[in-house]
């Protein structure tokens, strides 16, 4: 009698050990590690010896790694798998070598285990989500600006061609040195103006593109040669790295000179002098990538989700639509930028494009 009692506690205890995991998954007013957390701390509920029991999760994707201090002589693990995965793994133990475990325990530790996949799906589906709505938020911003931007180009354009032209023609025929010399400030700010229209252009996707194969690696040596003037302005160093000598592509050779030529300048505006800029092409499961980084002070956290956004600058002097022009672009070619999370300092952004035989031609 009393053995069929104890079974019974013990079934009782493991139940009840399920229970309280099962409902730690769900409370949404706990976060990941706080859930981890509150699992140690229920596991050792659901075996033979709770005051002896010692337990530790390891999760490699999420970088935890929660172990008893202990030497434990008694050890039973079952990993944690995810997606054909092993990510990790629950580890039980006692420190005292006369203490074993059941063999309804080993099937325990199997449960236990299959409610940290559970969490852990849990945990990237809400981050998945909160991916897609913040990508959903940023094309449809991205889409308005586009057609508002578009029509303000048009506006803007006629008026700033009859600028222009007059005022070269009035230069012609003025001869007193200062009114030239406000005729010539008229056409230069004209000019000007007439490049922001060109930039709110590509943004807006007016331009005509013409598409055709190139070699990604010889329009960032194209930038690089540009921009060799501010480069020894600043002492500064572009190392340009290649893992294949073929890196082609399909894409504007004008509009991708523009991509590369803006993200170079705006790494030589942010690094300090003598510093280095690297450049990586490397290609990955039918992408080339291009990673451009610099050693200056990198983008702020708080900036990071805005970088992107048209009128958004942090540069004194700018318009706020480099960053959104190189945006538009990558997306008429089908391809990708990203700004890459650092923990160094300086920017990393990248440039992910089908390669040429897979990508879409317009």
């Amino acid at each position: 009698m009393d053995s069929i009692y104890l079974k019974l506690n013990e079934r009782i205890k493991e139940l009840t050990c399920l229970y309280a995991l099962s409902k730690i998954t769900s409370d949404a007013t706990l976060s990941f590690s706080e859930k981890i957390n509150a699992y140690l701390t229920a596991i050792p509920k659901g075996f033979q010896h709770v005051d002896s029991l010692k337990a530790g999760i390891t999760l490699r994707n999420q970088e935890i790694c929660i172990l008893p201090k202990e030497k434990l002589n008694r050890i039973l693990k079952k990993e944690i798998v995810l997606k054909d995965q092993s990510v990790g793994e629950v580890i039980v133990g006692y420190r005292n070598s006369f203490f074993d475990f059941l063999e309804e325990e080993k099937r325990l530790l199997d449960h236990i285990a299959k409610e940290v996949q559970v969490l852990l799906e849990l945990e990237q589906a809400a981050h998945n989500q909160i991916l897609l709505q913040n990508k959903i938020t940023s094309e449809d911003k991205l889409n308005l600006m586009g057609e508002i931007t578009a029509g303000i180009a048009h506006e803007l354009n006629t008026p700033l061609g009859h600028i222009i032209g007059f005022a070269e023609l009035l230069k012609k025929k003025v001869k007193d040195p200062l009114n030239k010399k406000d005729l010539e400030k008229i056409i230069q700010s004209g000019i000007h103006a007439r490049e922001i229209v060109k930039k709110l252009m590509f943004f807006s996707c007016e331009m005509p593109f013409k598409f055709k194969t190139l070699d990604i690696a010889n329009i960032i040596q194209g930038a690089i040669d540009l921009t060799a003037l501010q480069l020894q302005d600043k002492k500064l160093k572009i190392v340009l790295q290649k893992q294949n000598e073929d890196n082609l592509i399909h894409g504007d050779e004008l509009q991708l000179n523009q991509v590369v030529l803006n993200l170079i300048l705006n790494a030589i505006y942010a690094s300090p002098i003598g510093r280095k800029i690297t450049v990586n092409i490397l290609k990955h499961e039918g992408h080339v990538i291009v990673d451009i980084k610099d050693e200056g002070e990198g983008v702020p956290e708080a900036h990071a989700a805005k970088i992107f956004e048209p009128f958004f600058t942090t540069k004194k002097g700018g318009t706020g639509l480099g960053l959104a022009v190189v945006h538009g672009i990558m997306q008429q070619h089908k391809a990708e930028i990203k700004l890459i999370p650092t923990t160094k300092k300086g920017a990393h952004f990248q440039l992910i494009f089908p390669v040429a035989n897979t990508a879409i031609q317009n």
